[in-house]
Order: structure tokens, then sequence, then C-alpha cells
């Protein structure tokens, strides 16, 4: 198994600059050099025609990632797609959904729901929109509903900001959610539990977003350019860490996401350091799997 990382360089879905550059300032880094990891990109159309057609760039986009990530998972690799905006997540869990069909549970560890559909997102940003798109919510273009996301195989962890729509709509599907709020007022080990309670597959897929994180711990993320969508009580990076860990060594995580750095907004890279422990941290977790072979 190699360890590989998918370079999705994606702004189309949150329009904002710098949501495309976060893979280049890590690619530069010192860690990046020395860890000789595998790595794939994504072509992206960065300039579609008109705005009319962002919804179909951004598809093609995802679909063309969704073939990357399959061929990773059908070679027994691990695939970690860094974005870029959230519409990562449309292409790497599509191509779980598809692999293990009823077997995989998403992991949607992000402040946010991302289920919103053209009709209720009040910015009518595509990354606020992927669980919809995996959902089967929306019309065409934004459509993959091939292998359609079941309400029962998604888990909404550490939502913090959210509208009455999606909340409406969590709520009527019977999904599992925990909010940030919660995470903060208890004892880990039941934020654990909680988690364990809701996987009722094999497999996982891990949808990470770091805007589910404090603020104050990290600020380079695309929403802070407006905070009309962000809470700055998110979840600390070691709660992130310790729920990462708990995945990856109790089932088969079998690939993931890590989305929304945007190094523009981080000038000084004092968040550029816990992308690197993030994904180090994924690595590490990866090579601990008793199954398997990776050598890093």
């Amino acid at each position: 198994m190699n360890f590989q990382i998918i370079n999705f360089a994606m702004k189309l879905g949150c329009h904002v600059d710098g949501a495309d550059e976060g893979f280049d300032i890590l690619a530069s880094s010192s860690w990046f050099e020395k860890s000789m990891i595998e790595v794939k990109h994504v072509p992206i159309n960065h300039k579609p025609s008109s705005l009319n057609s962002i919804d179909v760039t951004i598809m093609e986009a995802a679909r063309r990632h969704q073939e990357i990530v399959l061929n990773s998972l059908k070679n027994q690799d691990f695939p970690c797609s860094f974005g870029g905006d959230h519409t990562c997540g449309i292409g790497g869990t599509s191509a779980a959904l598809e692999y293990y069909n009823d077997d995989v549970t998403i992991i949607w560890l992000d402040a946010h729901a991302d289920t919103h559909t053209p009709k209720t997102s009040p910015s009518k940003h595509i990354h606020g929109m992927p669980c919809a798109i995996l959902q089967d919510l929306c019309d065409a273009p934004l459509n993959q509903s091939t292998y359609p996301l079941k309400p029962e195989r998604l888990v909404y962890v550490g939502l913090n900001s959210f509208e009455d729509e999606e909340m409406n709509h969590i709520k009527n599907n019977n999904i599992a959610m925990l909010t940030a709020n919660l995470i903060r007022s208890q004892e880990h080990n039941i934020t654990l539990d909680w988690i364990r309670s809701s996987i009722k597959t094999k497999y996982v897929y891990l949808s990470f977003d770091f805007d589910v994180l404090s603020k104050d711990e990290f600020f380079a993320v695309n929403v802070n350019m407006d905070e009309t969508y962000t809470n700055p009580l998110g979840l600390s990076l070691s709660d992130v860490h310790s729920i990462m860990s708990m995945l990856f060594r109790e089932y088969k995580v079998v690939g993931c996401d890590v989305v929304e750095y945007n190094p523009r907004l981080d000038p000084k890279h004092n968040d550029l350091p816990k992308v690197i422990q993030t994904l180090e941290h994924i690595v590490n977790l990866v090579k601990e799997d008793a199954n398997d072979k990776t050598t890093i």
C-alpha cells in the first residue's frame, strides 16, 4: 500500500482567492520534501467561460477526482485528498461509496453540514453543498447520484455553523450529528463513544475541514474571509487528532479529505505547521494499521 496525496486545487466552490494554493505551500515545506509521498493531481479548468459553467466545471473535476481515488482504492492504496475547498469531498466520498457500497460510513468532521442546495443556500457557494450533492438532493449538473449517500451512512462531527434548512434535513432524516458545543461541554471519551455508536459499517471514509477548529487555534480557512458563516468556538487540534486516532485504530479507514487551508490567510505560516502535523498524524496512523504494509 502506498500513501498518496491527491492535490485537488479548487477554489471555484468558495470563490476565495488562495483556496487553491494550499498544496503549493505544502509541497515547498521541508517535511514534504523529506516524506517522499506519492502525489497525484486532479486536472481542473480554473477559467470557466461563464458563471453558469462553474457548476459544470466543478462536477467535471469531481468526477476526475472520483476516478483517481477509485483507482487508489482498487490498488489498496490510501488516498488522502488535499484541498482546495470542500467540493473535494464530492469525488473522494463518491469513490468510497462506489467501491464499498453500503459498508462505508462517511465521517464529516466539519463546522458546516454542507447540505445546502442551490435553492436553500444563502451564499450559493458550492463548497456548502457537497453533502447535498452526495445525497442526490440537487438537480443537474450538481448531481452525483450513481451511488447516493444514505442518511444512515453519514455522521456529522463538530457542527458549529448551520442554517435552519440544513438542520431540518438532518433531523427529518435522523442523520447522526454531534455539535462542537456538545463536544466541548462533555468528557472526550463520551464523544468517542458517541462516534463509535454511530458507525455501523466495517469501513470509514473521513472528510476533514480545518474550519471545525477554533478560530483562535486555526485561522487560515476560507470562511474567515466572510464571518457570516463562522463561529469562533470550534474544536481543538488535539480533539481532532484524538478522533482521528480512534477511527484509524478501531475501524478500517480507507481514505480521507483534508480541506480548506488557505495560505493567503496565513502570511506568517502560523497555521502551516498544524497542517503538516495533521498530515503527519494521518500518515503515522496509516502506518500503524496492522493490516497495512505501507513504508513511508
